[in-house]
């Protein structure tokens, strides 16, 4: 495992997954003093992109993936669902592409065998009423079922309905704030978010983790596309984080609305005006040109999550048909690339992977521990 990105003497982010590291994701394990926060654990793929399926390069990082959000979700203290798109959010049926059905979803967010501290929580809603979660053994925070698409809400039923129980506490968290007093940790959901532009793909929450004592904070953009909503900039610049994780434009996208190009420029210079570090990737991350958008559009490149720990970025979606030039193997599935990485120790010749060594040994330092 690599070592984490920290922020002051408290607060340690990994990212997991996102497409620098070979899918699509945006997913974090956040820790702060012994508690452990997992954001967003999911894992997908694009079925076609250049008119090409899945790589097996990508079929086993996206199995790799799925292993370790296993591992770690049966952890973590809290878990955010910032919204219900494959990538985000893991479906409770079978997908070909995300290693999800039923028993995956349930095990993702309602496994809680070594969760086991129980913590109090403090809670004020936006009409600034209190109310507390006591001896929770896990919180899992979600976008309400206010103001999301007829999709979602049909993949988020099963979710929202489930029996939960051994302390679990299942709450939406738009607009909310969650502290936990002991620790000084406070965290806030910012709601009101579009995913994107405008509202025909339903809203998202942000989040943003912050250390009371310091007032350090972290800021996690989900998918603000940019962000070109100029809500979504102002509630980022009215909390000033010092780091933030942006999902960045979708340039690449055939109908990426240029006409908006200038303003997304704007929004993330006002952004990297109050912050110390901006990293960008996810959507952002799906045009190869990703570097080259960035000297042309701000003069400099934000890094992308992979390399916020020092790793190579992958972009396995972005270089589909180079992969398949190189390395053209047909006789590959979802399921053989699912019992490479479920065998007792895959080895490195197990893996036809066109990726960084570091990377693969750093998905592989998390299944060691499964």
């Amino acid at each position: 495992m690599r070592k984490p990105l920290r922020l002051g003497k408290t607060i340690s982010i990994l990212p997991i997954a996102s497409e620098s590291f070979g899918v699509r994701s945006s997913s974090f394990y956040i820790m702060f003093h012994d508690m452990t926060i997992l954001l967003d654990p999911s894992v997908s793929l694009a079925p076609r992109r250049y008119g090409k399926k899945p790589h097996p390069c990508e079929l086993l990082t996206a199995a790799l993936v799925r292993r370790v959000l296993l591992h770690l979700s049966s952890k973590a203290n809290v878990i955010i669902v910032s919204h219900y798109h494959g990538d985000h959010y893991t479906i409770p049926w079978k997908r070909y592409y995300e290693y999800s059905d039923y028993a995956v979803f349930e095990k993702t967010y309602f496994n809680t065998r070594y969760s086991s501290t129980e913590l109090d929580w403090k809670v004020r809603n936006p009409d600034n009423e209190t109310e507390y979660f006591q001896n929770a053994s896990r919180l899992i925070i979600a976008k309400s079922l206010a103001d999301i698409t007829w999709n979602q809400k049909k993949r988020a039923l099963a979710f929202w309905k489930y029996p939960v129980s051994n302390g679990t506490i299942l709450c939406d968290g738009d607009n909310k704030i969650f502290c936990l007093e002991d620790y000084g940790l406070r965290i806030e959901i910012i709601g009101n978010i579009t995913h994107g532009c405008d509202s025909s793909r339903g809203n998202i929450i942000m989040t943003l983790i912050v250390d009371e004592s310091s007032e350090r904070s972290v800021l996690f953009s989900s998918d603000v596309e940019g962000p070109c909503s100029s809500i979504a900039v102002g509630e980022i610049k009215r909390r000033k984080p010092e780091l933030v994780f942006l999902d960045g434009p979708s340039f690449y996208h055939p109908r990426f609305e240029h006409h908006l190009e200038e303003q997304i420029v704007q929004n993330v210079d006002a952004i990297s005006d109050i912050s110390k570090q901006v990293f960008m990737d996810h959507h952002f991350n799906r045009g190869l040109e990703r570097d080259a958008y960035c000297r042309e559009k701000w003069g400099k490149i934000f890094p992308d999550f992979s390399r916020s720990i020092g790793l190579t970025s992958a972009n396995l979606e972005s270089r589909r048909k180079d992969l398949w030039g190189n390395a053209p193997i047909e006789d590959f599935d979802p399921q053989e690339a699912w019992e490479t990485v479920t065998s007792e120790d895959p080895r490195d010749s197990d893996f036809p992977f066109e990726l960084d060594t570091n990377m693969l040994q750093h998905f592989k330092s998390f299944l060691k521990e499964c």
